[in-house]
């Protein structure tokens, strides 16, 4: 009889959990349906193994945990404070999604129309009150939080010329989290002194945001949620310090489309952070077949592996979805990091190898016009 995995892992200690993991995996019937992937898919998914890649990574081995400086042709964002004014535009009315897809410019949409994939956001819709659960289907991302915000910090204060080390090292910055869904991002990055506007396509997420917010006062003034999506934004012509998008491409409808509108909401000197998924043999194997249906940590039919996103189709997307004019000037790849978790100790961390979770900083050179209205 076989034994299970966590009583395998236990006993296999740190250096033998990646290959006890392997072995194991190999030993379940339900591995068969590896074969249903195309072969082709399955190669051109290694091309990136995390380690190397086309994206060159020239710098000594990570010490601390700090992300991976990509070099670049383009200079990094320049140093800079908070965009001025329009904080009163935070409550004003948006376009409706369908006004806001023929609205919003060609470039700023991609010409490819709404992002929202109405299938994705009905799957989070149904979880829209367990967002706060610590042990619930959102337990992966709570204990992820610490690692995505520990880069956030990073690449924003890089960009921005702030000291990372100081209490409130994001004071003054507007940021926009795309996909907020309940808030545990869009709460950390308020934490650090930001203020941040949260917008999701789900009403309930929003819902379960807002009151969760509410029971800190301290957040209040620096915590804005909305049921809207990015293209609504860029139809309304807002724009903010920096965008983030954690765990939220792979769900969406149009990737292009996605990209741009990022870029367009994000002002010149700025950014935009995206955390993904990497579309490798390992990501299929820990994201899809073991965290959906053997440990069933995220519901089955949480992730969809043939709309996982490579570091370099990312990097190429979100160059060729600005370069076009949308939003001003390209967006360079400028810090790129995995993000790595341990089956034994449950704890993640950031290092080099990208082969399953990554989180990116796309720098925005300054100069260009805005897009318009500036969130302070």
């Amino acid at each position: 009889m076989r034994k299970p995995l966590s009583e395998l892992l236990a006993t296999a200690g740190r250096a033998a959990a990646s290959q006890t993991l392997h072995s194991w995996l190999i030993s379940q019937p339900s591995v068969a349906c590896l074969s249903s992937l195309s072969r082709s898919s399955w190669a051109a998914s290694a091309d990136f193994s995390g380690t190397a890649g086309s994206i060159p990574l020239d710098v000594p081995a990570l010490k601390q945990q700090q992300p991976v400086p990509v070099p670049s042709t383009v200079g990094g964002a320049a140093a800079g404070g908070a965009a001025a004014g329009g904080a009163a535009a935070r409550g004003a009315a948006l376009p409706s999604p369908a006004a806001a897809a023929a609205a919003a410019p060609a470039a700023a949409a991609g010409g490819h129309g709404s992002t929202v994939n109405q299938q994705e956001a009905a799957k989070f819709a149904a979880l829209a009150g367990e967002w706060w659960d610590p042990a619930g289907p959102f337990a992966p991302l709570h204990a992820m939080n610490p690692v995505r915000c520990r880069f956030l910090r990073t690449a924003l204060c890089s960009a921005f010329g702030r000291d990372p080390t100081q209490p409130g090292p994001l004071a003054g910055l507007s940021l926009l989290d795309v996909g907020c869904g309940g808030g545990l991002l869009a709460e950390s990055l308020a934490r650090m002194g930001a203020h941040v506007t949260g917008i999701d396509v789900n009403q309930g997420g929003i819902a379960t945001a807002t009151a969760h917010a509410a029971l800190d006062p301290d957040l209040h003034a620096r915590l804005t949620y909305r049921t809207a999506s990015a293209e609504q934004l860029v139809a309304a012509g807002e724009c903010f310090d920096a965008v983030v998008a954690s765990e939220v491409i792979e769900h969406v409808a149009s990737i292009p489309a996605f990209c741009s509108a990022l870029a367009a909401l994000a002002r010149p000197g700025g950014g935009v952070a995206i955390s993904t998924l990497n579309r490798t043999p390992r990501s299929y194997l820990a994201a899809v077949l073991v965290a959906e249906h053997v440990l069933r940590w995220v519901p089955p039919g949480t992730h969809d592996w043939q709309r996982f996103v490579t570091p370099e189709e990312l990097a190429a997307q979100m160059e060729e979805s600005t370069s076009g004019g949308g939003g001003g000037a390209p967006l360079r790849l400028q810090l790129l990091s995995g993000m790595q978790y341990n089956p034994v100790t449950g704890a993640w961390s950031l290092g080099r190898d990208t082969a399953i979770n990554y989180i990116a900083w796309f720098g925005k050179p300054p100069g260009g016009a805005s897009p318009g209205v500036a969130h302070g």
